[in-house]
């Protein structure tokens, strides 16, 4: 499962409006172009933000990966042009709707095999019924993630 986030940011780096998450299919194992149309950023717009969210190998013994090639948002009608600096960030992103009454805490591991050693990535994270989210910058090799509820 694919989706995608637009996030119409200003001067400051304050959301002005969202579109999203929206769900877009790949090429199942070979290129495939997605373009999405009619997308109107609003007065008082800097900056875009592009967040992509994949979903893969969610079964047993499964595997999956999501290849990103040629990101990017453009004009289509005359007028004034701006240019907007995109930074490309290798990472993961772990997100959770959160239960008030609960502690969670996000590992990571390179193996799932019994006695694997998991990793906490950053701190306990007290839920409060909103959404969380935890970002692992170290992309270098694959990884499995866990999210563990504390005591």
């Amino acid at each position: 499962m694919q989706n995608y986030r637009l996030s119409w940011l200003n001067s400051s780096g304050a959301t002005i409006s969202a579109i999203g998450y929206t769900s877009f299919s790949g090429g199942n194992g070979a290129w495939a172009q997605v373009v999405v149309t009619n997308l109107v950023a609003p007065a008082g717009t800097a900056k875009a933000l592009i967040e992509i969210y994949g979903t893969t190998g969610a079964v047993q013994s499964g595997y999956g990966e999501v290849l990103l090639d040629d990101l990017a948002l453009g004009l289509n009608t005359p007028g004034t042009t701006n240019l907007l600096a995109v930074t490309a960030h290798p990472a993961n992103q772990i997100t959770w709707r959160s239960i008030s009454t609960e502690t969670y805490q996000v590992q990571a591991s390179t193996n799932v095999t019994p006695g694997a050693t998991w990793t906490n990535l950053g701190s306990a994270i007290p839920g409060d019924g909103s959404v969380k989210t935890v970002i692992d910058p170290a992309v270098s090799s694959a990884k499995f993630y866990r999210l563990t509820q504390q005591p």
